[in-house]
């Protein structure tokens, strides 16, 4: 029988259900990992396959699996991280690779970093078999956003923290709560830290490398689609925009999005002045201002809804020519 190890620096927790054939290959890579004294939490989430009989084969010291039934991926997130004997949490997920440096980069990092509470790395996406095109977009967008403020400022297009690269301290989690279901868990939990003043760093270091599957939940489960997204962020702008002055917002694109977010505005009881389109007019009965004139309103406030990368860069360079800034004056959903 192993003995469990006492007083780890670091708590790696890691949900699986599952995950076979990849599961294998994603345990193997955290207990090659050096630097550190680390205990591997894996919670079991009712498994039914082949991973399940390997969970229960593992014996190496510095492992504990915890079996439950199916409660999904925010519970049992929120059960291993309880578990947990470390000041630092290390996220992980069970189809994925991480470096064997990772948890000691990430170690020191936080305890050279007082201030910070969440440390990330970039990752590498991994090759898959169908059209990766706009994964691998975003996560050239998202190892770009290495500072704290350049993260807070594009939360809202997307997780600017890719999961299972997150290392955090274990008292944000006691402080503020942990994952909540009926949502896109992970993104939700960053976008709360950000909201409570939580700073966040990233190393300029590949550590994971992330595999994109054709039935991962972000593509399959009810908590990550759009309209979830979508739900997460308008709570959180409302939220913001209770601490801000009152300015006119106009939402930049007449499409689905555009529409979704004028009504989820309204049932918070934030109104919209108009929509940017390129000729001017009336959307579902609203104003709609051309591109120049809406760039050249001074108190504007803007909501982008347009989502191709190369639409977005555009409006980025005109904003920035004629002196707005990203968060102060627009957002990008």
């Amino acid at each position: 029988m192993s003995t469990q190890i006492v007083d780890p620096q670091v708590s790696v927790v890691m949900c699986v259900y599952n995950a076979w054939p990849h599961l294998q290959a994603a345990v193997e890579s955290v207990l090659a990992s050096d630097g550190v004294d680390f205990e591997f939490i894996i919670v079991d989430d009712g498994s039914t396959d082949d991973g399940a009989k390997y969970l229960k084969e593992l014996l190496d010291a510095r492992i504990r699996v915890i079996h439950q039934e199916n409660k999904g991926v925010a519970i049992a997130a929120n059960v291993g991280v309880e578990a947990s004997q470390s000041a630092l949490i290390a996220r992980f997920d069970s189809d994925d690779i991480m470096h064997p440096h990772r948890l000691k980069l990430q170690y020191d990092y936080l305890k050279s970093n007082a201030e910070v509470g969440v440390v990330a790395s970039q990752v590498e996406l991994m090759e898959s078999n169908f059209d990766q095109t706009g994964l691998k977009n975003f996560v050239e967008w998202s190892n770009r956003l290495l500072a704290h403020d350049q993260m807070y400022e594009n939360r809202f297009r997307d997780t600017p923290v890719i999961n299972p690269s997150a290392m955090f301290r274990k008292t944000i989690w006691e402080r503020y709560g942990g994952y909540l279901s009926d949502a896109p868990e992970d993104y939700e939990y960053w976008m709360r830290l950000f909201h409570l003043g939580v700073r966040f760093g990233k190393l300029d270091q590949t550590l994971v490398q992330w595999r994109d599957l054709s039935n991962r939940l972000t593509r399959s489960h009810n908590d990550y689609s759009e309209e979830a997204f979508r739900e997460v962020k308008l709570k959180y702008f409302a939220l913001e925009w209770e601490r801000s002055e009152d300015r006119p917002i106009y939402i930049w694109g007449k499409n689905k999005q555009a529409a979704r977010w004028v009504e989820g505005l309204d049932k918070r009881g934030i109104a919209v002045s108009g929509f940017v389109d390129f000729k001017p007019g009336d959307w579902k009965g609203i104003e709609v201002l051309d591109i120049p004139t809406a760039l050249n309103h001074q108190s504007a406030f803007f909501i982008i809804t347009v989502r191709d990368w190369k639409g977005v860069r555009l409006i980025h360079e005109a904003m920035k020519e004629n002196g707005k800034t990203l968060h102060s004056d627009y957002i990008v959903v």
